[in-house]
């Protein structure tokens, strides 16, 4: 399969996050929005010159097919996706000016992308290092065959517990429509509340 151009752009989003010249969150961040906003696109539509003219058709194209994600996290997707895209513009031209420019931003610049302002109502998570303890437990599940989801459990998490982050997950999905089942028929969770069906 022959890559695109914005297949680029995440790969670039990749490395420089790793390299250290975007700081890894803001590159998940970035590459987090671009695949939602791409996922819209046909084929012949993978170009940066077809985002960067087409920006406003794509978030309204995401945002019908997606009814449950609100506006202004598709602005926000639509904001980080045209710093990539820019970035990688910019970095594509002249790669040494980039990093150079990259490396001036330092800490007090961050990565040339201010951070938008949560909404009140809702609740801000802070970014953590998870700490295993006597009472907790590291979980790892491979999701995909190059890709770990990982994170830290109570010992004694609750079926209650566990339906909360399978709706939290299942609220992220790219490939489910919630108009033809609810997430909780898609979850398939027993009526008795002793778990999922296999």
């Amino acid at each position: 399969m022959e890559t695109s151009e914005l297949d680029d752009v995440q790969d670039f989003l990749t490395t420089t996050g790793k390299q250290g010249y975007i700081n890894e969150n803001t590159a998940l961040g970035r590459r987090t929005a671009c695949a939602k906003l791409f996922s819209v696109l046909e084929p012949d539509q993978h170009s940066v010159a077809y985002v960067l003219d087409n920006m406003e058709g794509i978030k309204k194209r995401f945002s019908n097919l997606n009814k449950d994600v609100r506006g202004g996290t598709v602005d926000e997707y639509a904001r980080r996706v045209l710093f990539a895209v820019n970035d990688y513009v910019k970095w594509k031209a002249d790669r040494g000016a980039w990093e150079r420019d990259a490396g001036s931003r330092g800490k007090a610049g961050g990565d040339g992308e201010k951070k938008a302002k949560a909404p009140k109502a809702e609740k801000q998570v802070a970014a953590a290092t998870p700490v295993v303890s006597a009472t907790t437990r590291l979980v790892a599940v491979p999701i995909r065959a190059d890709f770990d989801v990982s994170f830290v459990i109570p010992k004694d998490i609750t079926i209650h517990e566990v339906r909360k982050i399978a709706y939290v997950l299942a609220g992220m999905v790219v490939n489910h429509d919630p108009t033809t089942k609810a997430v909780q028929d898609l979850l398939d969770f027993k009526s008795d509340n002793q778990g999922m069906n296999g």
